[in-house]
């Protein structure tokens, strides 16, 4: 008894000391809709009788789980990824979709950022678009949109249209504060005028980078507490106070309690205001 007891708990400890699988969460937002929920982030796809369409921000660690979520709901091999550029695709490539066969289309300035070289299964994405792109899969219409610079240049925002779901990647975060990353041409206006004419569609659902889906409401909510903090940012910059003043001022304490749980905290945030303020 002993000795069998002292095997499983070998065995026991082999196995919690081993790397465990990806895990992915996907759930329903309409017929051949479903959101896919990674550690990192969110995704949309298409699925259904004639393959499936990949929208987000791919990442390495997770794809072979969302590979094997995809084919269990389609009909066809025939795959499409709209990789977006977010915090978690950094430095990902195609994350390997390539070589399971997908093509995989990008935001141009998101691929010349790129620096490579990658080591197989990853590479660059073949396929490259400058402001807009467009694909029809599952009777689903999904337009991908180039936006006004907010987390940065390469910024998009991916439309499926029959089922009224507006992917916003990072413009809308969905865990608390934004990336505005001025190092990749990001800019506090851009990302305002990306948020502004979603924020009376009280008939769409989004989905922001990570998180929850959000309404029109939480965009409206979200859009309000950018504008306020860096106008306050904009007019203490102004007045010749240092980044450090700034910071100390605490311009988030009111929105916190919200907004100050996420990946990109509430410091970060102010500095990047402060970054984009003129």
């Amino acid at each position: 008894m002993i000795r069998l007891f002292s095997t499983f708990l070998i065995v026991a400890l082999f196995l919690l000391g081993r790397d465990a699988p990806a895990q992915v969460r996907v759930s329903s937002l309409g017929d051949q809709i479903i959101l896919i929920q990674t550690p990192r982030s969110n995704l949309v796809a298409s699925v259904g009788p004639d393959g499936a369409a990949l929208v987000g921000a791919v990442d390495i660690g997770t794809g072979d789980a969302i590979a094997d979520s995809l084919k269990t709901r389609v009909g066809s091999p025939r795959r499409f990824v709209i990789e977006t550029a977010c915090l978690a695709s950094a430095g990902q490539g195609d994350a390997g979709w390539d070589n399971r066969g997908a093509l995989v289309v990008m935001q141009e300035f998101a691929v010349r950022r790129m620096s490579g070289p990658f080591t197989s299964p990853v590479r660059r994405p073949r396929s490259e678009f400058s402001q807009f792109f467009s694909l029809t899969l599952n009777g689903e219409p999904m337009h991908a949109v180039r936006q006004e610079p907010g987390y940065a240049t390469s910024d998009v925002l991916v439309h499926f249209e029959k089922s009224n779901v507006i992917y916003l990647g990072e413009s809308y975060s969905g865990d608390g504060y934004p990336r505005i990353d001025t190092s990749l041409g990001g800019t506090v206006d851009g990302l305002l005028k990306t948020l502004e004419p979603w924020t009376q569609q009280s008939g769409s659902r989004f989905v922001g980078a990570r998180g929850k889906v959000a309404s029109f409401s939480d965009i409206l909510a979200f859009r309000d507490m950018v504008k306020a903090v860096s106008e306050q940012v904009q007019r203490l910059k102004s007045q010749g106070r240092t980044i450090a003043e700034v910071l100390a001022s605490q311009p988030t304490k009111t929105y916190d309690a919200r907004w100050g749980h996420g990946v990109v905290t509430a410091d970060t945030f102010v500095r990047d205001l402060y970054q984009s303020a003129r």
